[in-house]
């Protein structure tokens, strides 16, 4: 239909640049939530990698500027069961090799060939940042610990950036007195009965 229309425009992931630099906002927030600090890492579950991508745009645009002096460090968070970026990092690769079987309850970061790889790998490197791939147990009991002590409901997606952080210090990546920044990037009713059933497992066990 677009190629009948020449007026219309895409907004795919990428193809537009609507799309990573409204997601520039969230770092914007971020810094002056934070007195204008930069924080030591950001944790982003990423699935094509558009607001991981947009955010480390916007900082290196205010470093630039003299606003800030450092970049914050940039992690991707993913499920082991779909983690194309991580395995590329891992492997130092400027470039992913498409998944090939998805299995993860965390649909909304499940991208077996995310187009743009080479731009999250560049602003991971670019920030000294890191990528991190968690088990399906693993982030939904982050999402139940983080609605317990916080309050705040995480999809099963987003608890990857949750249970990621949490693998990240256990190596020691995050120190106690670094300000890390998990990005709950959709409400847990999204996703309700993925949570619902760990929670009933966890109390049968």
């Amino acid at each position: 239909a677009m190629a009948d229309n020449e007026a219309w425009q895409s907004v795919k992931t990428f193809v537009t640049p609507y799309r990573h630099d409204g997601k520039k906002t969230m770092a914007y927030e971020v810094i002056d939530q934070l007195g204008g600090e930069v924080p030591d890492g950001i944790v982003y579950p990423t699935g094509g990698g558009v607001g991981l991508v947009g955010m480390h745009k916007a900082a290196t645009e205010l470093r630039t500027m003299g606003h800030v002096d450092e970049l914050p460090g940039m992690y991707v968070a993913q499920s082991n069961g779909c983690a194309p970026i991580v395995d590329a990092c891992e492997a130092g690769d400027d470039g992913h090799e498409p998944w090939g079987d998805v299995e993860t309850v965390c649909g909304g970061i499940a991208i077996p060939d995310p187009g743009a790889s080479d731009l999250v790998l560049e602003a991971v490197r670019e920030s000294d940042g890191g990528a991190v791939a968690t088990d399906d147990e693993a982030i939904l009991d982050a999402a139940v610990e983080v609605a317990c002590h916080t309050g705040l409901e995480m999809a099963p997606a987003c608890a990857a950036a949750a249970s990621g952080a949490f693998e990240l210090a256990d190596r020691g990546e995050f120190g106690p007195d670094d300000t890390v920044v998990l990005l709950n990037t959709g409400a847990g009713s999204k996703n309700a009965d993925a949570l619902r059933a760990h929670v009933g497992e966890r109390n049968a066990g």
